[in-house]
């Protein structure tokens, strides 16, 4: 899926952020959201948010669990796409909100919020593998060839030969935008109070 991505220029904490995120949700869940903001849960706790993100994790096997709880600090993070539109999301997500009964769509100011690529999306539908070596934990790319024609992403991966340390993931900001990009989708793990909700977009 080929997407355009709005970039926007900051000091913040990446050098490059999505302007615009588009968390979906359930009418039900509307007034909570407007009162408390968008506030991300934690793992095992009832305090989830409402993107389902427990569905991904049970998803996981447990080393890509383990994956996921280090990246997001155990937490349930809060989802977005870079567009509102379900059908152009990547077939994973398609799959996803087919079954499910979200209704409404936020569009969410994150210029100012740190942006976290979206692990769920990277190991599920981009095939990303758990490994160990040395004592050290990796990413690997096993099919390296489908991103031959993404010149910015493949010069981010060879840089670490397609094998990349957790703590790259992490902290390497344009690592992280990169597989932002390639994804569509991203995570912020902090509250996002509700002034940031700038428009609700009826989906179904």
């Amino acid at each position: 899926m080929s997407v355009m991505i709005r970039k926007v220029k900051t000091k913040r904490k990446n050098p490059y952020l999505v302007e615009y995120g588009y968390h979906f949700t359930n009418s039900e869940n509307l007034d909570s959201i407007m009162k408390h903001g968008l506030v991300p849960g934690f793992r095992g706790s009832q305090q989830l948010n409402d993107i389902g993100s427990d569905l991904w994790y049970d998803w996981l096997t447990p080393d890509k669990q383990k994956v996921a709880d280090y990246f997001y600090n155990k937490k349930s993070p809060i989802y977005f796409s870079d567009i509102p539109d379900v059908r152009n999301l990547p077939e994973t997500l398609i799959q996803h909100f087919k079954n499910s009964d979200y209704d409404k769509c936020l569009k969410v100011n994150v210029s100012k919020l740190n942006q976290l690529p979206d692990l769920f999306m990277l190991l599920i539908d981009y095939k990303f593998h758990y490994s160990k070596f040395k004592g050290n934990e990796y990413l690997s790319i096993l099919f390296a060839s489908k991103f031959k024609n993404n010149k910015s992403l493949t010069e981010q991966l060879s840089r670490y030969d397609y094998e990349l340390p957790f703590d790259a993931l992490k902290h390497d900001e344009e690592l992280q935008s990169e597989l932002i990009f390639l994804t569509g989708t991203f995570v912020v793990n902090e509250k996002i109070p509700s002034k940031y909700i700038e428009e609700i977009i009826s989906v179904k």
